[in-house]
Protein backbone atom coordinates (compact mmCIF):
# COMPACT_ATOMS: atom_id res chain seq x y z
CA UNK A 1 0.00 0.00 0.00
CA UNK A 2 1.23 3.32 -1.12
CA UNK A 3 1.41 6.16 1.10
CA UNK A 4 0.90 10.08 0.95
CA UNK A 5 1.56 12.72 3.63
CA UNK A 6 -0.27 15.92 3.03
CA UNK A 7 0.72 18.91 4.88
CA UNK A 8 -2.28 21.65 5.80
CA UNK A 9 -2.20 24.81 7.56
CA UNK A 10 -5.96 23.91 8.32
CA UNK A 11 -7.28 26.91 5.79
CA UNK A 12 -9.99 27.48 3.75
CA UNK A 13 -7.41 27.51 0.58
CA UNK A 14 -6.00 24.23 1.50
CA UNK A 15 -9.46 22.06 0.90
CA UNK A 16 -8.63 22.09 -2.83
CA UNK A 17 -5.11 20.89 -1.94
CA UNK A 18 -7.05 18.18 -0.21
CA UNK A 19 -9.73 17.35 -2.33
CA UNK A 20 -7.10 16.76 -5.11
CA UNK A 21 -5.07 14.23 -2.48
CA UNK A 22 -8.10 12.32 -2.07
CA UNK A 23 -8.26 12.24 -6.05
CA UNK A 24 -4.99 10.42 -6.08
CA UNK A 25 -5.24 8.23 -3.29
CA UNK A 26 -8.71 6.82 -4.83
CA UNK A 27 -6.91 6.71 -7.81
CA UNK A 28 -3.27 5.41 -6.46
CA UNK A 29 -4.89 2.89 -3.79
CA UNK A 30 -3.11 4.55 -1.56
CA UNK A 31 -3.29 5.71 2.35
CA UNK A 32 -3.32 9.61 3.62
CA UNK A 33 -1.35 10.59 6.30
CA UNK A 34 -2.74 13.99 7.02
CA UNK A 35 -0.46 16.27 8.71
CA UNK A 36 -0.57 19.79 11.06
CA UNK A 37 2.36 21.41 12.29
CA UNK A 38 2.11 23.73 15.36
CA UNK A 39 5.57 25.66 15.04
CA UNK A 40 5.34 28.17 17.40
CA UNK A 41 3.60 26.10 20.50
CA UNK A 42 4.65 23.58 23.00
CA UNK A 43 2.44 19.92 22.12
CA UNK A 44 1.11 19.52 25.59
CA UNK A 45 -1.58 16.99 25.80
CA UNK A 46 -4.41 19.22 25.63
CA UNK A 47 -2.64 21.19 22.81
CA UNK A 48 -2.42 18.24 21.08
CA UNK A 49 -6.37 17.04 21.62
CA UNK A 50 -7.62 20.72 20.19
CA UNK A 51 -5.32 20.34 17.41
CA UNK A 52 -6.52 16.74 16.10
CA UNK A 53 -9.78 17.64 16.54
CA UNK A 54 -9.64 21.03 14.69
CA UNK A 55 -7.60 18.32 12.07
CA UNK A 56 -10.74 15.72 11.74
CA UNK A 57 -13.04 18.21 11.59
CA UNK A 58 -11.30 20.28 8.51
CA UNK A 59 -11.07 17.10 6.92
CA UNK A 60 -14.58 16.40 7.52
CA UNK A 61 -15.35 19.93 5.76
CA UNK A 62 -14.16 18.18 2.92
CA UNK A 63 -16.86 15.42 2.55
CA UNK A 64 -19.00 18.68 2.90
CA UNK A 65 -17.99 20.52 0.49
CA UNK A 66 -17.39 18.02 -2.39
CA UNK A 67 -19.63 14.91 -1.19
CA UNK A 68 -19.96 13.20 -5.02
CA UNK A 69 -16.35 13.58 -5.27
CA UNK A 70 -15.38 12.27 -1.43
CA UNK A 71 -17.69 9.64 -0.87
CA UNK A 72 -15.49 6.60 -1.13
CA UNK A 73 -12.09 8.39 0.21
CA UNK A 74 -9.78 7.79 3.55
CA UNK A 75 -8.45 10.19 5.71
CA UNK A 76 -6.55 7.17 7.56
CA UNK A 77 -4.33 8.97 10.00
CA UNK A 78 -3.92 12.47 11.50
CA UNK A 79 -1.06 13.73 13.22
CA UNK A 80 -0.24 16.98 14.98
CA UNK A 81 3.19 17.49 15.80
CA UNK A 82 5.08 20.65 17.39
CA UNK A 83 8.37 22.22 15.90
CA UNK A 84 10.11 22.53 12.90
CA UNK A 85 7.85 21.31 9.76
CA UNK A 86 10.80 19.97 7.91
CA UNK A 87 11.76 17.97 11.03
CA UNK A 88 8.31 16.55 11.42
CA UNK A 89 7.94 15.79 8.32
CA UNK A 90 11.64 13.86 7.83
CA UNK A 91 10.20 11.54 10.40
CA UNK A 92 7.07 11.05 8.95
CA UNK A 93 8.83 10.04 6.22
CA UNK A 94 10.84 7.67 8.05
CA UNK A 95 7.52 6.42 10.24
CA UNK A 96 4.60 6.09 7.60
CA UNK A 97 7.35 4.98 4.88
CA UNK A 98 5.66 7.76 2.82
CA UNK A 99 6.21 7.64 -0.81
CA UNK A 100 5.16 11.08 -1.62
CA UNK A 101 4.39 14.59 -0.29
CA UNK A 102 1.41 17.02 -1.23
CA UNK A 103 1.00 20.64 -0.46
CA UNK A 104 0.24 23.57 -1.36
CA UNK A 105 2.83 25.68 -3.39
CA UNK A 106 4.85 28.34 -1.77
CA UNK A 107 3.17 31.86 -2.08
CA UNK A 108 5.73 33.54 -4.87
CA UNK A 109 5.70 36.93 -2.76
CA UNK A 110 7.20 34.80 0.29
CA UNK A 111 10.46 34.41 -1.58
CA UNK A 112 12.95 34.87 1.42
CA UNK A 113 10.68 32.20 3.86
CA UNK A 114 10.34 29.95 0.61
CA UNK A 115 14.39 29.67 0.05
CA UNK A 116 15.13 28.86 3.78
CA UNK A 117 12.25 26.30 4.08
CA UNK A 118 13.19 24.61 0.59
CA UNK A 119 16.73 24.10 1.41
CA UNK A 120 16.03 22.34 4.47
CA UNK A 121 13.38 20.24 3.10
CA UNK A 122 15.66 19.02 -0.08
CA UNK A 123 18.55 18.49 2.09
CA UNK A 124 16.49 16.68 4.58
CA UNK A 125 13.43 14.71 2.96
CA UNK A 126 14.17 12.01 -0.09
CA UNK A 127 10.77 11.48 -1.70
CA UNK A 128 8.65 13.32 -4.45
CA UNK A 129 7.01 16.27 -3.49
CA UNK A 130 3.98 16.82 -5.39
CA UNK A 131 3.22 21.10 -5.08
CA UNK A 132 -0.41 22.07 -6.26
CA UNK A 133 -1.30 25.54 -7.12
CA UNK A 134 -4.02 27.41 -4.54
CA UNK A 135 -6.03 28.05 -7.80
CA UNK A 136 -7.87 25.62 -10.18
CA UNK A 137 -9.84 22.37 -9.78
CA UNK A 138 -7.26 19.24 -10.94
CA UNK A 139 -9.92 16.71 -12.34
CA UNK A 140 -7.03 14.84 -14.30
CA UNK A 141 -3.39 14.55 -15.86
CA UNK A 142 -3.68 14.46 -19.53
CA UNK A 143 -0.23 15.30 -20.12
CA UNK A 144 3.35 15.62 -17.99
CA UNK A 145 6.37 17.13 -18.63
CA UNK A 146 9.52 15.58 -16.90
CA UNK A 147 12.87 18.21 -17.34
CA UNK A 148 15.91 15.51 -17.06
CA UNK A 149 19.58 15.21 -18.02
CA UNK A 150 19.15 12.27 -20.92
CA UNK A 151 22.84 11.26 -20.00
CA UNK A 152 22.38 11.11 -16.00
CA UNK A 153 18.85 9.66 -16.01
CA UNK A 154 17.81 7.25 -13.17
CA UNK A 155 15.67 4.66 -14.77
CA UNK A 156 13.92 3.73 -11.74
CA UNK A 157 13.11 7.41 -11.22
CA UNK A 158 11.90 7.14 -14.98
CA UNK A 159 9.79 3.88 -14.23
CA UNK A 160 7.75 5.36 -10.95
CA UNK A 161 6.73 8.60 -13.62
CA UNK A 162 5.84 6.25 -16.00
CA UNK A 163 3.72 3.99 -13.89
CA UNK A 164 2.37 7.76 -12.33
CA UNK A 165 1.38 8.90 -16.37
CA UNK A 166 -0.06 5.03 -16.37
CA UNK A 167 -2.40 5.88 -13.67
CA UNK A 168 -4.22 8.28 -15.86
CA UNK A 169 -3.16 7.29 -18.96
CA UNK A 170 -1.30 10.60 -19.85
CA UNK A 171 1.09 11.14 -22.49
CA UNK A 172 4.05 11.94 -21.06
CA UNK A 173 6.97 14.68 -22.76
CA UNK A 174 10.62 14.45 -21.30
CA UNK A 175 12.62 17.67 -22.11
CA UNK A 176 16.22 17.87 -22.57
CA UNK A 177 17.45 21.32 -22.22
CA UNK A 178 20.90 22.40 -22.37
CA UNK A 179 22.54 25.84 -22.84
CA UNK A 180 24.31 27.17 -26.03
CA UNK A 181 27.99 26.67 -24.81
CA UNK A 182 26.74 22.70 -24.38
CA UNK A 183 26.21 22.42 -28.24
CA UNK A 184 29.35 20.62 -28.61
CA UNK A 185 27.76 17.94 -26.84
CA UNK A 186 24.71 17.65 -28.71
CA UNK A 187 25.38 14.32 -30.28
CA UNK A 188 26.03 12.68 -26.85
CA UNK A 189 22.42 13.68 -25.98
CA UNK A 190 21.25 12.49 -29.04
CA UNK A 191 23.31 9.06 -28.29
CA UNK A 192 21.05 8.55 -24.94
CA UNK A 193 17.97 9.87 -26.46
CA UNK A 194 18.28 6.92 -28.91
CA UNK A 195 18.87 4.57 -26.05
CA UNK A 196 16.34 5.66 -24.25
CA UNK A 197 13.92 5.71 -26.44
CA UNK A 198 14.94 1.50 -27.09
CA UNK A 199 14.62 0.76 -23.23
CA UNK A 200 11.88 2.65 -22.75
CA UNK A 201 8.44 0.85 -23.55
CA UNK A 202 5.35 3.60 -22.72
CA UNK A 203 3.89 4.11 -25.78
CA UNK A 204 2.51 7.66 -24.85
CA UNK A 205 5.88 8.91 -24.78
CA UNK A 206 8.05 11.75 -26.42
CA UNK A 207 11.31 12.56 -26.03
CA UNK A 208 12.68 16.65 -27.11
CA UNK A 209 16.03 18.50 -27.12
CA UNK A 210 15.68 22.47 -26.09
CA UNK A 211 18.68 24.54 -26.25
CA UNK A 212 17.82 27.49 -24.05
CA UNK A 213 20.69 29.25 -21.54
CA UNK A 214 18.19 29.73 -18.73
CA UNK A 215 16.81 26.44 -18.44
CA UNK A 216 13.90 27.02 -15.72
CA UNK A 217 12.70 29.76 -19.17
CA UNK A 218 13.20 26.77 -21.63
CA UNK A 219 11.07 24.50 -18.79
CA UNK A 220 8.39 26.49 -18.32
CA UNK A 221 7.92 27.74 -22.13
CA UNK A 222 7.77 23.83 -22.85
CA UNK A 223 5.50 23.22 -20.85
CA UNK A 224 3.19 25.69 -22.08
CA UNK A 225 3.75 25.30 -25.72
CA UNK A 226 3.16 21.66 -24.52
CA UNK A 227 -0.23 22.26 -22.48
CA UNK A 228 1.32 20.15 -19.42
CA UNK A 229 -1.02 19.30 -16.58
CA UNK A 230 1.89 18.23 -14.31
CA UNK A 231 5.60 19.48 -14.25
CA UNK A 232 7.75 16.89 -13.25
CA UNK A 233 11.68 18.06 -12.11
CA UNK A 234 14.53 16.01 -10.94
CA UNK A 235 17.14 18.06 -9.01
CA UNK A 236 18.63 18.59 -5.44
CA UNK A 237 18.97 22.65 -6.07
CA UNK A 238 17.25 24.36 -3.40
CA UNK A 239 17.97 27.59 -6.01
CA UNK A 240 16.14 26.39 -8.99
CA UNK A 241 13.27 25.59 -6.44
CA UNK A 242 13.54 28.96 -5.23
CA UNK A 243 13.46 30.46 -8.78
CA UNK A 244 9.96 28.43 -9.95
CA UNK A 245 8.10 30.70 -7.07
CA UNK A 246 9.81 33.77 -7.33
CA UNK A 247 8.87 36.82 -7.78
CA UNK A 248 9.47 37.11 -11.39
CA UNK A 249 7.22 34.02 -12.15
CA UNK A 250 4.64 35.67 -9.82
CA UNK A 251 4.77 39.64 -12.29
CA UNK A 252 4.68 37.24 -15.68
CA UNK A 253 1.88 34.84 -14.49
CA UNK A 254 4.13 32.23 -15.28
CA UNK A 255 2.56 29.28 -17.16
CA UNK A 256 4.07 26.43 -14.11
CA UNK A 257 2.53 28.42 -11.29
CA UNK A 258 -0.64 27.50 -12.54
CA UNK A 259 -0.02 23.17 -12.58
CA UNK A 260 1.04 21.31 -9.96
CA UNK A 261 4.61 20.53 -9.95
CA UNK A 262 6.95 17.30 -8.75
CA UNK A 263 10.34 17.44 -7.23
CA UNK A 264 12.42 15.14 -6.84
CA UNK A 265 15.13 15.54 -4.75
CA UNK A 266 17.36 12.78 -5.74
CA UNK A 267 20.73 13.19 -7.22
CA UNK A 268 20.99 11.18 -10.52
CA UNK A 269 19.73 12.50 -13.80
CA UNK A 270 19.08 16.16 -12.43
CA UNK A 271 18.05 19.36 -14.15
CA UNK A 272 19.64 22.62 -12.47
CA UNK A 273 20.44 25.88 -12.60
CA UNK A 274 23.74 25.05 -12.34
CA UNK A 275 24.50 27.14 -9.45
CA UNK A 276 23.71 24.46 -7.24
CA UNK A 277 26.78 22.89 -4.58
CA UNK A 278 26.21 19.81 -7.02
CA UNK A 279 27.08 21.02 -10.12
CA UNK A 280 30.06 23.23 -9.18
CA UNK A 281 31.84 20.24 -7.42
CA UNK A 282 31.28 18.03 -9.87
CA UNK A 283 32.37 20.86 -12.35
CA UNK A 284 35.55 21.53 -10.29
CA UNK A 285 36.25 17.03 -10.06
CA UNK A 286 35.54 16.65 -14.07
CA UNK A 287 36.84 19.44 -15.67
CA UNK A 288 39.10 17.55 -17.41
CA UNK A 289 36.67 14.88 -19.11
CA UNK A 290 34.42 15.09 -21.82
CA UNK A 291 31.29 15.04 -19.77
CA UNK A 292 28.56 17.14 -19.14
CA UNK A 293 27.35 18.08 -15.91
CA UNK A 294 23.80 20.02 -16.63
Amino acid sequence: MKNILVITDLSQEALPVLQFANKLAAKADAEIVLLHCLESEALTATNENRALSRLRNFAGRLHQQYPKVNATVVHNECVVRSGSLVSSVQDLVQDYRINLILMAAPYAADETENTQFFQAFLERVNCPILLVPAQGDIKTFNRISYAADFTRLDMSMLKRIISFARLYEANLDLVHVYQKQQRPYLAQYKKALSQLCVEVTYDKINFFLLEEDDKLEGINDFAEQREADLLVIATPDENLVKRLYSQKYLKTDAYHLHIPTIIYPEGNGIICSAHCPVCTLDKQRKHNLELVAL
